[in-house]
């Protein structure tokens, strides 16, 4: 199993989990051709689409992706993005409740964000184990506390780095509270992090990392030596393999 980042961050989220025969593609926030191109063309693989959020970076492309197969949001979501739920390809997401897409195990908890109903997901595949994926929440408030093969969680900012911006007016003060408001700070991160499960984590990789308070290397060191795991910076074109 791999997993492709399609893009990671404002500008656009998407990610591909894939073996030979089928996949699952998470958040619909870029263009469906680059998922196609991901999948080389071979979309008939594709099971199913997972959404976080209603936010445009992430749902902004979910009429595209319907086209072709399911897409499962919570109902909160898709009203959002003014679908009515369980229409189509339009399926309702329950929290907490286990649900399969193809041969992926699927289960979501919901996160801290200014939208309807935000999700995080965790994800079985005999083939790569449990993945957990978080992004776009200002903190988590469950501990997971089994293990978990691998790790895609957002690392955003850091508060400092926000004021910075603010202080140099690279983005207006009501942005800089949304920032520290509603997305997962490095310090938040690590917390999280570390009241998981990481005994058999592979590998943990840092999503939507802000291109104005964040530092990509910063978090990968700091990350790393507070889990004494690998860590991976989500960039667009990034293929990791599963293992």
């Amino acid at each position: 199993m791999t997993i492709t980042t399609l893009g990671s961050g404002s500008s656009g989220n998407g990610y591909v989990l894939q073996n030979e025969t089928e996949a699952l593609i998470i958040e619909c926030g870029v263009n469906y051709k680059h998922a196609v191109g991901a999948l080389k063309g071979n979309v008939s693989k594709v099971n199913g689409c997972l959404v976080t959020h209603s936010h445009g970076d992430h749902a902004g492309f979910i009429k595209q992706y319907a086209k072709a197969f399911n897409v499962y949001a919570t109902k909160g979501t898709l009203e959002e993005c003014g679908i009515q739920a369980n229409t189509f390809h339009y399926c309702t997401t329950p929290l907490f409740k286990e649900f399969k897409v193809g041969n992926f195990v699927v289960k979501a908890f919901d996160t801290e964000h200014d939208t309807q109903e935000p999700c995080g997901f965790i994800i079985y595949h005999e083939e790569m184990g449990t993945m957990l994926f978080i992004t776009d929440t200002h903190h988590i408030r469950y501990k997971f506390n089994f293990p978990i093969n691998h790790v895609f969680i957002e690392c955003n900012h850091t508060d400092g780095l926000v004021d910075k911006s603010v202080e140099n007016g690279v983005i207006p003060y009501k942005v800089g509270v949304r920032a520290k408001a509603t997305h997962m700070s490095l310090e938040r991160c690590i917390n999280c992090l570390n009241a998981c499960d990481l005994s058999k984590t592979k590998n943990i990789v840092l999503i939507h990392i802000s291109d104005n308070n964040g530092n990509s290397n910063m978090f990968k060191n700091k990350v790393e030596m507070a889990t004494g795991k690998p860590v991976y910076i989500a960039t667009k074109g990034l293929v990791l393999d599963l293992l």
